[in-house]
């Protein structure tokens, strides 16, 4: 890992601009990974370009995740192991990732990347886990169709087979994404949400809701009830608890998402999704 590395991060950080003559070759990777990532865009400036921050939350948590404390720490390290270790991470570099969103396609004739569908309607889905596309191309990609978006991996893995009549499914760990709101808005038909049943699971959905109205529907399996009174989970409500006030006050509940909450609120509990998509 390279001192330049690291004063590449603190320029981005200080000053916003980077002129692009002044990197070297790890400098010049690291800003292409940032560019399709959202973070940077590289412009015209005079007879030369600048790097131009577009994302500083972004810039600011890579430089995090790279030196975990800080670029500044980073140029004052001596050079040993150990330094290393306390301000990059790790002693042998930083391992590269880029945000992408993780689909499993049920229909790929309905499932477009730019206008073109994704693969023949041959191929067998049940033995592909999932394909990845960058955050940055998601634009390119359009769901002519529903796309039930899951939050824990298991489901996902099984959702297409609960869900035969959906185009795609999307997994998301948590927390969706904001930064996926307007792709979603413009560029997929319907949604189907699939969260936890507790807390925080009616707040995600609320959320989309509130971003994407009718677009986007709660799934409630017919046997909610009989789920919550065997299999409901204390500690996935206490957990969450400051959350029901709010919850409760929202102009975004609808019928299901109220029946749920009301459940929650009843069992002083929560379901998770792995109950609710059992193994095909």
């Amino acid at each position: 890992m390279s001192l330049k590395l690291a004063r590449f991060y603190k320029l981005l950080l200080d000053k916003e601009s980077v002129a692009y003559s002044s990197l070297n070759k790890e400098s010049v990777k690291e800003s292409e990974r940032l560019q399709l990532m959202g973070g940077i865009r590289i412009q015209p400036s005079g007879a030369g370009k600048r790097v131009i921050v577009t994302d500083f939350q972004l810039v600011q948590s890579e430089s995090s995740r790279i030196f975990p404390e800080g670029p500044d720490a980073a140029l004052k390290n001596t050079g040993s192991k150990h330094g290393n270790v306390a301000t990059m991470g790790d002693s042998k570099g930083h391992t590269v990732t880029y945000p992408v969103l993780q689909f499993r396609i049920n229909q790929p004739l309905l499932f477009n990347i730019g206008g073109n569908p994704f693969l023949s309607d041959s191929v067998d889905w049940n033995t592909i886990f999932s394909i990845s596309i960058l955050e940055s191309k998601i634009n390119n990609v359009h769901i002519n169709g529903p796309m039930v978006m899951v939050e824990n991996k298991e489901s996902f893995m099984f959702s297409t087979q609960h869900f035969p009549d959906s185009v795609c499914s999307l997994y998301y760990n948590g927390r969706v994404k904001r930064s996926w709101f307007p792709w979603i808005l413009s560029n997929v038909a319907s949604v189907i949400f699939c969260p936890d049943y507790d807390p925080v699971g009616i707040d995600e959905y609320l959320s989309a809701k509130e971003i994407l109205g009718e677009k986007v529907s709660l799934f409630v399996p017919e046997n909610i009830e009989e789920l919550f009174s065997r299999y409901s989970k204390k500690s996935i409500y206490t957990d969450n608890i400051s959350l029901i006030d709010r919850l409760m006050k929202s102009a975004f509940l609808d019928e299901k998402s109220l029946r749920v909450l009301k459940l929650i609120i009843e069992n002083q509990a929560g379901v998770e999704q792995e109950i609710v998509f059992p193994k095909l």
